[in-house]
């Protein structure tokens, strides 16, 4: 049953850090193109 509990929290963690991913995405696209910024300031927020 732990183990359940764990798989099911640590699959809603990572889609949870892929949406956080695929909107930052989204919004550097409109205000930088600059590829390395939009991974720089990903990598601070997940820190």
């Amino acid at each position: 049953m732990k183990i359940a509990l764990y798989i099911v929290s640590l699959l809603l963690s990572l889609l949870n850090l892929v949406a956080g991913l695929a909107v930052l995405i989204w919004q550097h696209t409109f205000s930088t193109g600059d590829t390395l910024q939009v991974i720089t300031d990903f990598l601070f927020g997940v820190i």
